[in-house]
């Protein structure tokens, strides 16, 4: 709102010739992250500006190009936020391995895939204390898949067809109980997609040795 502030106190504040129309246009043109603008006369010679901003949340990269999706699965330029002054550094990736010509962000499927691994990023941080990187990765994102790589070296696999809380809750007794916090900087992958399943591998840390792939029965886990 800096840069915003800025023109508004050297451009428009003491302009007795006040279009609204234009103003409006002028800021929803020149800053990316205005999404709407109300301006209240308050004769005799005062307005107030009301600013809705966008929310811009995941940056999605993919064979098209780079782009950044705001909290209503509109996708936008990279650089559509520039000249708002808006920090895109700490905004978390999505890179999408296999791109789907038919599959857009901007319809309720891509909303609710977005909320979806936003929401399982949350959950892994805050309820079970696992940060993960900042980089997802999408398969293929029509797939529903979205693979996290944890900030210990190994990947959780979710699908958006599962039900998140069923599935922390599965993670965190597998975590605790078959693992332990010992063995998990051994993990490979713990792999979530399948109903009533739950999949985890060990490192291949002795060549001769390579461990095998074990399952669970998510029913089973529940106490």
């Amino acid at each position: 709102m800096t840069h915003i502030s800025s023109v508004l106190s050297t451009d428009w504040k003491f302009n007795e010739y006040f279009s609204i129309s234009y103003v409006n246009d002028f800021f929803t043109r020149k800053f990316g992250i205005v999404k709407k603008i109300k301006i209240i006369r308050k004769f005799p010679d005062k307005i107030k500006i009301l600013v809705e901003e966008r929310n811009p949340i995941l940056i999605l990269e993919n064979s098209k190009g780079r782009f950044i999706l705001d909290d209503e699965s509109n996708i936008y330029p990279d650089d559509f936020f520039v000249s708002s002054g808006f920090n895109q550094t700490e905004l978390p990736i999505l890179k999408e391995e296999n791109s789907e010509l038919a599959f857009s962000f901007d319809n309720q499927a891509g909303l609710s895939y977005l909320q979806f691994i936003l929401r399982v990023k949350e959950k892994l941080e805050n309820l079970l204390d696992i940060p993960v990187e900042k980089e997802m990765i999408a398969p293929k994102i029509i797939s529903g898949d979205v693979i996290f790589k944890t900030q210990e070296g190994w990947q959780l696999y979710f699908n958006k067809s599962a039900a998140i809380d069923k599935e922390i809750e599965t993670l965190r007794i597998v975590l605790e109980e078959k693992i332990g916090k010992e063995k998990r900087k051994d993990l490979e992958y713990i792999d979530l997609r399948i109903d009533n399943k739950i999949y985890y591998k060990f490192k291949d840390i002795q060549a001769e040795n390579p461990p095998a792939e074990k399952s669970e029965d998510k029913d089973k886990k529940k106490k």
